[in-house]
């Protein structure tokens, strides 16, 4: 039995998106580990660039509202958070957060 649950789409007309500084315990406790899988993947990509990101956490939906705060972060710390917890739940909630940053900037 799989403890996944079922993929839930929320309508929502309106985002309450913060911004907050706050540690990302894993970038901290695996920064050698990190830092040695960004160096392999720009070997193979010279170009990739390790620039500032906004990840979502804690998302709540309530009626018609998403509510998330993001946090700043390094690419590389994303890129081997992404390439060693490659889920299908991950990708969605990513990109569902992601979504719903573009819409609070006006980037959409």
């Amino acid at each position: 039995m799989s403890d996944t649950k079922p993929l839930v789409i929320h309508r929502v007309s309106a985002l309450d998106l913060v911004v907050e500084a706050w540690t990302w315990p894993f970038a901290e406790a695996r920064r050698a580990e990190i830092a040695a899988h960004f160096a392999d993947q720009q070997r193979e990509k010279p170009a990739l660039w390790n620039g500032r990101v906004l990840l979502g956490r804690n998302p709540v939906f309530s009626g018609d509202r998403l509510s998330a705060s993001y946090f700043e972060t390094d690419f590389a710390s994303f890129l081997a958070w992404r390439d060693w917890h490659k889920t299908l739940l991950a990708v969605a909630a990513g990109v569902s957060l992601a979504i719903g940053l573009a819409f609070a900037l006006n980037v959409v």
